[in-house]
């Protein structure tokens, strides 16, 4: 077992699959999760990570908030 408590971690891919699977275990394990995917997802911020624009303004939101 390992512990994310006080750790932000972003995930891309995070509205299914592999991707969904590393989101809930890292809140599982008390991290602050923010997944990133192309398909509009709870907990997830839309943008395509093969468009540099789009994922540059999805980290601007994490920060952001």
């Amino acid at each position: 077992m390992f512990f994310l408590s006080g750790k932000i971690a972003v995930v891309t891919g995070a509205a299914s699959g592999i991707g969904l699977a590393v989101a809930d275990r890292f809140r599982a394990a008390g991290g602050i999760v923010v997944g990133i995917d192309r398909a509009p997802a709870e907990h997830c911020l839309v943008a395509d990570v093969s468009d540099e624009t789009a994922l540059a303004a999805a980290f601007d939101a994490v920060v952001a908030e």
